[in-house]
């Protein structure tokens, strides 16, 4: 769910690495930034963590208004490729079905006639989010990640969606959530893999590029050591479903702001951190930020004084993370005008407590590991980036 930055077309390579016995296998991963801004962003970002109530358990579709992490995958025999989101805030793979219209023109379209290898289930699917809902039905056929076969992995073939979609670059989505959230209860690509021991451990990692024409990484089995420094550290998980973990507080140098939100979820579709509305107005004051006096939650920066304003520093697992003025501002020239957007943004979810989400603004400074098999998250120091985050244990 990429989160809330405006416009234009941006691509950067990033590659993508599985680990298969023993050795790298890399194929190209894509970073987009959008064609045009989506119809209220903050909106399609609130369904994705309201929708545990909606009908047909219908939860996880990210907001991909901003930057967004994607790469090839093929199904079927013969096969067909695909480009599909790397969302870890959620839990189904979809593409859209030759049976889509209009809004999928510009999309691959999968056909399952011609797939030997297709096997028909036909249930009704059902993601709903801000301005719509994205519908089809499940099928079962061959994934592939690069040499990694999943024989029979279920996923919905979608036949409705949005206009707002149409010149998205990506054709569908690949949830690496936990099977829990999965809408369907449908079994999730990772979890096929770590069940029929096709990796050598069921953990991915992410190095997520900072600036345009930088290569990034997605290594699925494993970690890549030469992409970071030190010891990864590791913070359990408070549950199994979201990668969500226990937070411990957010300090823009006037004391914990975050004090009532005591867990954060890592979020790689989305762009931005987003919080609850009244603590995120506060850290916005007390960086000199504005409120944007279009879109709610979100806030503006004055560019000539990004280099005064304070570093912010994230807690969690008895870990000091901070983040400098240049890396938790987006920078962007639009027509010739340079806009500097907060990437913290403030929304208040339908949710028995304050949510916290980290997504790409924290993510993208830190080498990050999401390992399922012991339930835990781990962060490192980046290798070789000029001015990587810092991690400082707590006293």
């Amino acid at each position: 769910m990429a989160g809330i930055r405006m416009l234009l077309g941006v691509t950067v390579v990033l590659a993508v690495a599985l680990i298969v016995n023993g050795s790298i296998q890399r194929v190209p991963v894509y970073m987009q930034e959008p064609r045009e801004v989506h119809a209220n962003p903050m909106q399609v970002l609130y369904n994705k963590y309201n929708a545990r109530a909606q009908p047909h358990g219908a939860i996880p579709i990210s907001d991909f208004a901003n930057a967004q992490y994607y790469g090839l995958i093929k199904v079927g025999e013969p096969f067909q490729s695909f480009r599909v989101v790397f969302d870890t805030g959620s839990a189904n793979l979809w593409v859209p079905s030759k049976e889509c219209g209009y809004s999928c023109t510009l999309k691959t379209r999968y056909d399952h006639n011609e797939s030997r290898s297709y096997v028909k289930d036909g249930r009704d699917f059902e993601i709903r989010y801000g301005s719509g809902a994205t519908k089809g039905y499940l099928s079962k056929d061959q994934l592939f990640f690069g040499e990694l076969r999943v024989k029979e992995q279920t996923f919905a073939e979608i036949t409705e969606e949005p206009f707002q979609w149409v010149l998205s670059r990506f054709d569908g989505i690949l949830g690496l959530a936990f099977d829990s959230i999965a809408v369907m209860k449908v079994k999730t690509p990772m979890s096929h893999l770590i069940e029929t021991k096709m990796l050598d451990s069921g953990m991915f990692s992410f190095y997520l590029p900072d600036v345009p024409g930088s290569t990034g990484e997605l290594i699925i089995g494993g970690v890549d050591s030469r992409l970071y420094q030190g010891e990864i550290a590791w913070t359990p998980l408070a549950t199994r479903d979201y990668w969500r973990i226990p937070f411990q507080g957010l300090d823009a140098g006037q004391g914990n702001i975050f004090a009532e939100c005591s867990r954060a979820i890592m979020d790689s579709g989305t762009s931005l951190i987003v919080g609850p509305s009244t603590e995120v107005a506060i850290l916005a004051a007390s960086v000199g930020a504005t409120a944007n006096p279009i879109m709610p939650g979100v806030y503006t920066v004055d560019c000539t004084k990004i280099a005064s304003m304070p570093p912010v520093t994230i807690t969690f697992g008895d870990k000091d993370y901070t983040l400098f003025p240049t890396q938790y501002v987006n920078v962007q020239t639009i027509l010739g005008q340079t806009q500097c957007m907060l990437g913290f943004a403030g929304m208040d979810f339908n949710t028995p407590e304050k949510l916290l989400i980290l997504g790409d603004v924290f993510l993208r400074h830190y080498y990050t590991v999401w390992d399922m098999d012991n339930g835990r998250f781990g962060v490192a120091k980046l290798k070789g980036r000029k001015h990587a985050a810092t991690i400082v244990a707590t006293m």
